[in-house]
């Protein structure tokens, strides 16, 4: 088929405007994506839009399967709603104390 671009379309190619290290989440439009490599300021890098990652995350407890949001302030997952952008849902609880939580990604939620 000569339209299609990708097999399953769960990556978006987008150019950084500054260094950017494997792992790191990032906002790009209305959509949160998981850097696949390391990649200089100006350089075109692949970032996963789904899949389950272990993301920094806000203070307080977050249960499996909670509704998450990205705060592109504070650069972290939270469950406050309010000035953030939906990205996903708790994937295994999180403790208070956790600086981290993993996060199922789901595009455009």
């Amino acid at each position: 088929m000569k339209n299609k671009i990708l097999d399953c379309g769960d990556t978006l190619p987008h150019v950084v405007s500054a260094d950017i290290a494997a792992g790191t989440a990032l906002l790009i439009g209305v959509q949160v994506g998981v850097a696949v490599n390391d990649y200089a300021n100006g350089e075109e890098g692949m970032f996963d839009i789904e899949g389950v990652f272990m993301l920094p995350k806000a203070s307080g407890a977050m249960s499996k399967g909670a509704k998450l949001y990205w705060d592109n302030t504070a650069k972290n997952i939270t469950t406050t709603s309010s000035g953030n952008t939906a990205c996903g849902m708790v994937w295994k609880d999180a403790l208070s104390g956790d600086t981290e939580v993993a996060i199922k990604l789901i595009p455009n939620s």
